[in-house]
């Protein structure tokens, strides 16, 4: 996906050169969303239309609950995109399309200490171990949204932005994965560690069943753009 999005940003330079309206510059701008923190360049390839990309990142902990299991919780987000700004008006108001690499995930460690229901029985800590949950998306992920502001004209070198949209990253996938003690008693009996195997599996299932609707990322986004 990346090389696709630098080719996309060559391609849009070049046309640029010879496409793009005198009084359009190029710009860059600081975002803050939910996608992250990061930074984007604008190019204007045409009176209504500009090419931007950009680079976006954060990281947040937090303890959770899910499924009766408290769990410490990091958010990894890091998404790279391309798209085109279209200005029907010729006015701030664009329509956006384009796609992202997106690497989003949440990554998470059942707390040590607590009995852990897994399926259909209540697990020690003696049982189990540490328990790693996952949940991560489609690395590819179309975008559509609409925004306020337009960084590449106007007398003014700085510039106010607004956007908001929705990242279509498919299906979240979950995943549970045991660390299970040497000297636990699911390694020393075969009947109980295939008991066990099941649980976690209706466990995973009915995780993925809870996210499975979470199909779209919805993007919202503040940032100060500045012309060259």
């Amino acid at each position: 996906m990346r090389p696709i999005i630098l080719g996309v940003l060559f391609s849009a330079i070049s046309i640029t050169s010879g496409a793009a309206y005198s009084e359009d510059k190029a710009a860059i701008a600081v975002r803050a969303s939910t996608l992250g923190i990061g930074g984007e360049l604008s190019l204007p390839i045409s009176d209504k239309v500009n090419f931007r990309a950009g680079i976006y990142g954060f990281s947040l902990d937090r303890a959770q609950t899910a499924d009766n299991i408290n769990y410490d919780l990091a958010a990894n987000l890091f998404n790279a995109g391309a798209m085109l700004d279209y200005y029907p008006f010729n006015g701030i108001f664009h329509l956006s399309g384009g796609a992202f690499y997106s690497t989003n995930k949440v990554v998470g460690d059942a707390v040590s200490g607590q009995n852990m229901e897994i399926g259909n029985r209540v697990y020690t800590p003696n049982e189990v171990g540490t328990l790693h949950g996952k949940v991560s998306a489609n690395t590819f992920a179309p975008y559509l949204g609409m925004g306020w502001g337009k960084t590449t004209r106007g007398e003014s070198p700085v510039k106010f932005l607004f956007d908001v949209g929705v990242m279509f990253h498919g299906t979240p996938e979950a995943s549970l994965t045991p660390e299970i003690p040497a000297d636990s008693p699911l390694n020393l009996d075969p009947a109980q560690r295939a008991e066990f195997d099941a649980n976690l599996e209706r466990e995973v299932a009915a995780f993925q069943n809870d996210i499975a609707s979470y199909k779209l990322y919805p993007v919202v986004s503040l940032g100060l753009g500045f012309k060259f």
